[in-house]
């Protein structure tokens, strides 16, 4: 394991091209390895926060006396600075761009990730009471984007406006998805909920609020299944088939909160579980005859890991690919590589 200090605290990472895209184009090799560390802090005795995105490049490691196992390291190019601590980010696409999005306490904004430039095209309201705190991109596009608020209100933007805002739970919206449909999203709330919308009605359309007993923190459709995947404070991810989601399919026992959930993929199947399990650590899971079985993971000393990714790497000796592991924890500051 190779392992980065950060001057702020670190909550997500996500590094060009993930693993996890199913959608990669070609055109944006110039941005391989690109690595996006969101971070934020309290501002010393001010109940604000401030953070930046932290730029870094995956690059070979040729120097020779290297012992590492792994034989790549990062390399820092540059930050974005919103003012604001970052929640989350993602690389998005447009037909000549790719774009980072960051939802921050103040606001939701798109980076042109090689300018180095960005533009705020989400006002969060009342920030003083109130932060960003999730997004998804749908197919991981500019177009639509859903952004969830701690105050409870969901946002849904078509083309950078906001055409709908509404209050969808009373507490924290931890999570936002699409649903493999830009007109259905499902929310994730500290109130042990998950709510499912249709977006050309103003009412919700289902509610669990009994199978989880904790909040729920992280809410992932997967497509290739049409199954909802929700991580919760209680320690399980569940399994959710939405023509009935009054009982899980299948629950997954990770032993510890979970922050963030990921789909790594083989042969368009799903693979593999990527679990940002705060005092947990990193865990990974591998779906094999149809349940989740623990593979390996990274333990943080209680630091609590909010963020994890992957990117394939051709290892030139063994002549095949390789996969390399990203995690950053929040106290320590710290972002972790492994194999």
């Amino acid at each position: 394991m190779i392992k980065y200090n950060m001057k702020y605290c670190c909550d997500d990472i996500c590094i060009f091209p993930s693993c996890t895209l199913l959608n990669y184009n070609d055109k944006f090799s110039d941005s391989f390895g690109l690595t996006a560390v969101s971070t934020y802090q309290l501002k010393n005795n001010e109940q604000k926060k401030k953070g930046k995105i932290y730029l870094f490049r995956l690059k070979e490691n040729i120097h020779e006396n290297n012992m590492s196992e792994i034989d790549y390291v990062l390399s820092y190019e540059k930050n974005i600075n919103f003012h604001s601590g970052v929640l989350q980010s993602n690389y998005i696409f447009t037909n000549d761009n790719l774009l980072l999005g960051s939802i921050c306490v103040n606001g939701f904004y798109l980076s042109d990730v090689n300018k180095g430039d960005y533009h705020k095209i989400l006002q969060t309201k009342e920030e003083e009471d109130n932060s960003g705190l999730s997004f998804e991109a749908f197919d991981n596009k500019a177009e639509k984007i859903c952004i969830s608020f701690s105050n409870g209100d969901i946002c849904y933007l078509v083309d950078g406006i906001n055409k709908k805002l509404w209050k969808a739970h009373e507490y924290h919206v931890w999570s936002c998805t699409f649903n493999g449909n830009e007109n259905i999203i499902t929310t994730g709330s500290d109130d042990c909920s998950f709510i499912v919308w249709d977006l050309r009605t103003n009412n919700f359309v289902q509610k669990n609020k009994k199978s989880h007993s904790q909040g729920v923190t992280s809410v992932k459709f997967e497509n290739f299944n049409q199954l909802l995947y929700t991580g919760s404070y209680d320690n399980k991810i569940r399994i959710f088939d939405l023509r009935n989601i009054c009982d899980p399919l299948q629950i997954v026992n990770v032993n510890s909160s979970i922050w963030r959930i990921k789909f790594l993929y083989k042969n368009n199947e799903l693979n593999k579980l990527l679990v940002a399990a705060c005092d947990g650590g990193a865990k990974i899971f591998k779906k094999i005859n149809n349940e989740f079985i623990f593979k390996k993971g990274v333990t943080n000393n209680n630091e609590l890991t909010y963020g994890i990714d992957a990117i394939n790497i051709l290892n030139k000796k063994k002549k095949k690919k390789k996969k390399i592991y990203f995690t950053c924890s929040f106290y320590n500051k710290e972002v972790q590589m492994w194999l």
